[in-house]
């Protein structure tokens, strides 16, 4: 059996694990100034004018650290 893994972000909330596309992931880090590999431990919660449409205004980081990765193939 061969599993490729790559293009995905998988992350624990509300108890289950969660599957987005990695760009999508990123995108939300960089908009919440979050990045755990350079001591940004913490998102940064947005305006409700800078969030997306439906967006909860507050920022919740992901339970558990993020992994790039894809479905097996």
């Amino acid at each position: 059996m061969k599993v490729d893994m790559k293009d995905s972000a998988y992350f624990k909330h509300n108890g289950s694990l969660d599957e987005e596309p990695a760009a999508t992931f990123k995108d939300w880090m960089e908009r919440h100034q979050y990045d755990p590999e350079h001591g940004k431990n913490e998102p940064v919660a947005l305006p409700p004018s800078q969030g997306t449409i439906g967006a909860a205004p507050t920022a919740v980081p992901p339970t558990t650290p993020a992994t790039t990765a894809t479905t097996p193939q």
